[in-house]
């Protein structure tokens, strides 16, 4: 993470502790996505993915697991995934991947 951090300005993950430690703010909407606002309302996968698109996070690190994201299309297309372990995937913006020797 900390090779791409000079060409990033967010960073999203299900893991705010992440973006603490590496210094890379996460997408205001997006820094504590509770089931409580999903069941109210305020938060659907639609408005994530939506959120997502418009801010583009320079990186996405995600659990490894079986569950499906609601933007897993943004992330087939415009990230590609750069590191892998048997807790997480990071995933970088395309024309950030380019500008770092991978």
């Amino acid at each position: 993470m900390q090779r791409f951090k000079p060409f990033t300005q967010w960073l999203y993950t299900e893991e705010p502790v992440y973006s603490f430690h590496c210094g890379i703010p996460l997408p205001p909407d997006l820094g504590v996505v509770m089931l409580k606002r999903f069941w109210s309302g305020e938060m659907t996968n639609e408005k994530i993915d939506a959120e997502l698109r418009a801010i583009e996070p320079g990186m996405i690190l995600l659990r490894t697991d079986t569950n499906l994201r609601p933007f897993a299309a943004l992330i087939a297309t415009q990230y590609r995934m750069v590191y892998q372990d048997p807790s997480h995937r990071l995933y970088v913006r395309n024309s950030i991947a380019d500008k770092v020797d991978l």
